[in-house]
Order: C-alpha cells, then structure tokens, then sequence
C-alpha cells in the first residue's frame, strides 16, 4: 500500500476539557485521511500509544472532548491518537452501508506505519480502544490484525454475529458493558433502537469466552464487585479468566449502565437518549491499567 506522509495541520484545535491536539493527515491510495495526535511537548519517544476510536455518528474531536483520554495519556506520560472515520462510520465488517466502502483496516495499518517510522509510537507499545462502533472496529482489527497491538480494550460494544472472526493469534482483551445499553444489547441480538438494520451482536459474555478460546483460556471464570464509590444507582463487576501469563480475558459489567464511556462526560441531551455515566470508575484508568504492563514480542 502506498502510503504518502504529509504535512500536518499547524494549527491547534482547542477542544473543551482536553489537552490541545496537533491535526494531522495522511493520503492512503489516494483517500486522504484525518487524525488527531495527543501529547506533551517533553514526552519520551517513542512512546506508549493508545489509539481511540469514535462511535459510529461521532467523529475524533467529539470523542476526545467525551472521553478525556488525551488529558489522561498527558498526566501518564502516553501518546493518545483519535483517528477520524469517513463521514463518521468505521468498516467494523457488518453488512451496514454506512462506512461500508472505506477501507477503515487500512487506514489504521497506514496509520501504524506511519507513527512507527517517524518516531512516535513504541511498535511493542501499541494499543486499540474504542467505543460503540468504534469498539466493534477495535475488535474487526484483533481478529484480522492482531500482530499490531499489545492488547485492546473494547467498551459499550460485542462482537458482530455476521462479522467471522479468525483469530490468528492470542491477544489481551478487556470489554466494557452495561447491562440496559439499549444500542449494543448486552446479552446479544440486534444493533441500534430499531432505527435501522445494523446487524446482530453475540454479546458480552459470549465475547468474552470468543477472547477466552482464542488464549487458551480456562472456561471458568473468578467474578468480582468494583467498589460502589459514587452511589449512582449502578454497580460493577469484574469477571477476570484464568488464562496463560502472556495473555489476558477480562469483562467489566455495568449493572444498570447504559450506551456509554464509564467516567465520560455526558450533556443532558445526550444523557436523556443514551443514558447516565457511572462514576463508579474510570474508563480510561482501568484500560491504561490493562494496558501498562503488556508489551508485544518484537
């Protein structure tokens, strides 16, 4: 694939709540493709890196104001990337027209590349999360892609029921889930409010014993209450599988958690069509976490 480098956007975007962020582009077979870089001015390189992507009707701006994680990667000495969609939909491999015809696997291999030759990115370093479609494209990459990553974190999101996912090697995976998410069942079948047809997911736990298979695994699984510290009405819990010490299976539950990035910040628009945010722990803490101390064999 020919990948051709170019300039990167001078100009700062002031994004409410985050760290500034450099713009920058890249031109993959000729489709030129957008992307927001996270870091601080004195941070070693080359650097952890923690790739986020949106949901699908979102965009890298929006997300990075939502979740926060470019302020966080600043504070733990991280270099976070928010790559943006084409016209806000990632190819996450359903059978979905929007997003359908970009070449989002690609991208993302491009997008790799390019960090890694200009010095940014830790090639052993390198981790995928993402939210909602944006998870569901985090884990179309960890089953055709997964050499590139350390590990990856998935939230308010499963694996597609028509999407076939050969997994051709072991990779550390953590999913994130609330249990009345009304846009990704938790317990599986049909995506979105049946607004449009978006496919089927086999839901989270069923992901989870796909990861669980695929490392090797133990079927059993040790189940655990989070901490209830912000008294919101939702609690969490954390099912953590026996699994060999180079890889990792771990879900978060949400009971009571809607469509939606634990710790995030959320309006009352927002909060009224998709739900609250538990506060009962952070998101971006508890990935960086699982993250942190796994390195790819190089």
């Amino acid at each position: 694939m020919k990948i051709i480098r170019l300039a990167a956007c001078l100009c700062l975007l002031s994004l409410a709540g985050v760290t500034a962020a450099r713009a920058a582009t890249i031109d993959v077979d000729g489709t030129e493709r957008n992307y927001l870089i996270f870091r601080t001015a004195d941070l070693p390189l080359p650097a952890p890196t923690v790739i986020v992507l949106h949901g699908g009707g979102g965009g890298a701006e929006r997300m990075a104001a939502y979740n926060g994680f470019g302020d966080f990667a600043r504070e733990h000495g991280i270099l976070a990337i928010y790559p943006e969609a084409i016209d806000h939909f990632w190819n996450d491999g359903r059978k979905d027209e929007r997003g359908a015809a970009s070449d989002d696997t690609g991208f993302l291999r491009a997008l790799i590349r390019t960090l890694v030759a200009e010095g940014l990115a830790d090639p052993s370093r390198i981790y995928l999360t993402g939210m909602s479609n944006g998870g569901m494209m985090t884990l179309h990459m960890a089953c055709t892609a997964p050499g590139l990553f350390a590990a990856i974190a998935v939230v308010a999101a499963s694996q597609p029921q028509d999407v076939p996912c050969p997994v051709k090697q072991p990779l550390p995976v953590l999913l994130v889930n609330g249990t009345d998410d009304g846009m990704v069942p938790y317990k599986g079948g049909p995506v979105g409010k049946g607004w449009t047809d978006r496919g089927r997911v086999i839901g989270h736990e069923n992901t989870l014993r796909l990861w669980a298979r695929a490392n090797d695994c133990s079927q059993m699984a040790a189940t655990a209450p989070l901490p209830d510290t912000a008294r919101d009405g939702m609690r969490s819990t954390e099912t953590v599988f026996d699994c060999p010490a180079d890889t990792a299976v771990i879900g978060i539950t949400v009971e009571g958690g809607d469509h939606s990035w634990p710790g995030g910040s959320r309006g009352p628009i927002a909060r009224m069509l998709l739900g609250p945010v538990t506060r009962d722990f952070s998101a971006n803490r508890i990935i960086w976490n699982f993250f942190k101390p796994r390195a790819r064999a190089q």
